[in-house]
């Protein structure tokens, strides 16, 4: 898989300046992030071109835009599964899609028919009685949601986007980053132009009675969860929108160091345009006012490079 907004940054290295992208040509996504995300591409365009355009309805674009990512409906609160003697059966995939979007690639992908979709404002549905386990929607998932499984041989069919080694002991963690055990990449399944699979073969699995590793990053009198997108402070817990977790979490990640304003805008906007800097300091500013208890933690400006969290970390 190509890191995010890779293929711009290649388009603009051999195009110029003038070169654009939408979809998943900037960041990996849903069928929904993908359209508008051309729309809010599309105007940019007409604004280089000098065509009067509306401001405001660029901002009602890009507002959508990045709702889409941000705040999308939930219709499950937990994946659907076939039964326990069915799961033994033959291999199965499970659909880690909770939220409705318009995307469903895994329905043309099936070639039993086992997967359909109602409607584009759904989830997908499998029929477990046609499904055998082929993985080819796990292929076929721009979101990485799909997860194949063989319990009769305790493997696990697992998307990748990113390099792993055969025969490499992994962890196995659940959807909130609890450590469940441990397996070995047996293989790596490649397909061209489709996402790469791990064949992992479960070697240890804690039962459910076991405690669990959680990853969580103390913060002075703060806990911050990346996986719940919560802050807990003397009790009371303080929900995060995706965004304002995945920059408290890279904050976090780079320790004593500053992270670069550009990689920040990469990686959680797709590009790096005056009017997504101007989204990052409102959300900078959300995230001081949701840690201001703790007169300890500071996220400081770097002047020339971007933003570092500071004071009060364990």
């Amino acid at each position: 898989m190509i890191p995010d907004n890779q293929l711009l940054m290649k388009g603009k290295a051999v195009f110029g300046e003038h070169c654009y992208a939408a979809g998943d040509a900037v960041r990996i996504g849903e069928g929904t992030s993908s359209v508008l995300r051309g729309k809010q591409t599309a105007i940019e365009i007409l604004m280089d071109l000098g065509a009067r355009v509306s401001y405001d309805d660029y901002l009602v674009v890009s507002k959508e835009y990045i709702d889409s990512q941000q705040h999308p409906v939930r219709i499950l609160e937990t994946p659907c599964l076939p039964e326990t003697e069915r799961m033994h059966k033959r291999g199965f995939v499970q659909m880690d899609c909770l939220y409705g979007f318009a995307c469903n690639p895994c329905s043309f992908a099936c070639p039993h028919g086992a997967i359909t979709k109602s409607s584009t404002s759904t989830v997908p549905h499998v029929d477990y009685d046609k499904c055998i386990g082929c993985v080819e929607c796990v292929y076929q998932c721009p979101g990485l949601a799909i997860f194949g499984y063989d319990l009769r041989k305790d493997n696990l069919f697992l998307p990748i986007e990113y390099e792993v080694k055969e025969k490499e002991v992994v962890y196995l963690v659940n959807n909130y980053g609890e450590r469940l055990g441990e397996g070995i990449v047996e293989k790596v399944l490649h397909k061209p132009n489709k996402t790469n699979i791990a064949r992992v073969k479960a070697l240890t699995v804690k039962s459910q009675s076991e405690p669990v590793a959680v990853i969580y990053h103390e913060l002075g009198l703060y806990t911050f969860y990346p996986s719940t997108q919560t802050l807990q402070i003397g009790g009371e817990e303080i929900e995060l929108s995706f965004r304002e977790s995945e920059l408290l979490r890279l904050l976090c990640e780079s320790g004593t160091l500053p992270v670069d304003t550009k990689d920040i805008l990469l990686q959680l906007w797709g590009n790096d345009s005056f009017y997504n800097t101007r989204s990052l300091h409102v959300f900078i500013t959300k995230l001081r006012h949701k840690l201001e208890k703790d007169p300890r933690i500071k996220i400081l400006n770097v002047r020339g490079i971007g933003y570092k969290l500071v004071g009060g970390r364990l």
